[in-house]
């Protein structure tokens, strides 16, 4: 019989004898076919983890992404909310002349302002601020302005809501919130006239907010 060596490595050969005595090798060595699976096997795996970490990149990226997104949203919310709050809306406007001029007065209250007021419903409880308590206001802040004026008395006294509020224009409406327009007067007639002839009456007239704050008022007077 012909000895294999020199002829074939016999390690891991499938081999089989011919009736020539000679060997013949029935294929690939039988480690190759398996180490070429594993290999694949491996390759495989190592795919899908590649993959799968790829998935958790782009999944985390939108993660971010969508909290970014939120976060700005938020912030510009935020920003209109403030803007929005820091809206001026008109709840009083005096027309008058002074001299030959025509002079507007406008008061003017901030949303946020509003938004910070006690409500009054007078069917259910006392309101926040008496007209006592408003009168007394009124008279102090008018006898700062005109130290020289000894007495005063009051003129007029009104109230009101804001349920239809003139010149709004963000649609701001609550009647549960009120305020106080009060008018007082010089009780010597000639202190009166004065006042009238060089400043005019809307200077008397005082806007109080049911939290007890005066409304400082914006006096228009035409362009020379």
């Amino acid at each position: 019989m012909e000895s294999l060596s020199g002829l074939v490595p016999a390690q891991g050969l499938n081999l089989k004898m011919m009736s020539t005595g000679r060997w013949f090798a029935l294929g690939q060595p039988a480690f190759s076919t398996t180490v070429s699976i594993k290999s694949r096997h491996l390759h495989g795996r190592r795919r899908e983890h590649q993959i799968q970490a790829r998935m958790i990149q782009i999944r985390n990226s939108l993660v971010r992404w969508f909290i970014s997104s939120l976060l700005v949203l938020q912030v510009s919310f935020l920003a209109l909310a403030a803007d929005s709050d820091g809206d001026e809306v008109t709840i009083a406007k005096v027309r008058e002349f002074v001299g030959r001029q025509q002079v507007q007065t406008i008061w003017r209250v901030t949303l946020r302002k509003l938004k910070q007021q006690p409500e009054w419903n007078a069917l259910e409880t006392e309101i926040p601020l008496s007209a006592r308590e408003a009168n007394a206001i009124a008279q102090r802040e008018v006898a700062k302005a005109f130290p020289l004026v000894k007495k005063w008395s009051i003129q007029v006294i009104r109230l009101h809501n804001l349920k239809q509020v003139p010149g709004s224009t963000n649609g701001f409406s609550n009647p549960k919130i009120w305020y106080y327009q009060i008018t007082v007067e010089p009780e010597l007639r000639s202190d009166l006239e004065s006042i009238e002839k060089e400043e005019g009456n809307h200077r008397l007239t005082q806007v109080i907010l049911l939290d007890g704050t005066i409304v400082t008022p914006e006096v228009i007077k035409p362009k020379p």
